[in-house]
């Protein structure tokens, strides 16, 4: 990439975001259900850390899996959209009818929320300290595509696997023994 004149590299980048475009935006919308102007932001935002990775030498886009490795750039920024997107209360229609917020009904509002992100947190917590009781690889398998957003190809190289479908197969064998193991350990809580 360095060997690279800066043209040139900008070349290549236009023609891989006009390429990448309608598939980028195709694929978030069917796995994610975002809407145009999310995947355009999804997009942008991803394609932004696609060139710094090539600006630092991290990506060769003549000899890596450029598509690839784009779409698990933008998962990752999918992702955080939706974890954004999932912080907004809803307000009740009958509240924004109302067009009054009296101190009981925005009480009310904020307890519904503090909840609900009380029991979210909760789940996540325990998930986590499950996950940290797994055996290796699957702890760290799981850890790192679930709560770190890792793609199969960085999981790959991070742990020293020959491919990321390697990790893939290994991740679905650890889903289903965590699957098992959790199933295990409610039937003995529930008792």
């Amino acid at each position: 990439m360095t060997s690279q004149s800066p043209e040139l590299s900008r070349s290549l980048l236009d023609t891989f975001a006009r390429k990448e475009w309608p598939v980028a935006q195709s694929w978030l919308s069917r796995v994610y259900g975002l809407g145009v102007h999310d995947c355009e932001d999804v997009f942008q935002e991803a394609f932004i850390v696609l060139w710094n990775h090539m600006r630092q030498g991290r990506f060769d886009i003549h000899h890596d899996k450029v598509g690839s490795y784009f779409l698990g750039i933008c998962k990752k920024k999918a992702q955080e959209t939706m974890r954004k997107k999932q912080r907004f209360v809803p307000v009740p229609d009958d509240v924004l009818a109302a067009r009054e917020f009296s101190a009981e009904k925005s009480e009310q509002l904020l307890l519904t929320f503090e909840s609900e992100a009380s029991l979210r947190e909760k789940k996540e917590t325990m998930i986590r300290q499950m996950l940290r009781q797994m055996p290796e690889p699957c702890n760290k398998i799981l850890w790192a595509f679930y709560f770190e957003s890792f793609s199969m190809q960085e999981m790959a190289e991070l742990y020293g696997y020959a491919s990321a479908a390697a990790v893939k197969v290994t991740k679905h064998r650890c889903l289903e023994k965590f699957g098992k193991w959790c199933s295990e350990k409610f039937k003995t809580m529930f008792r």
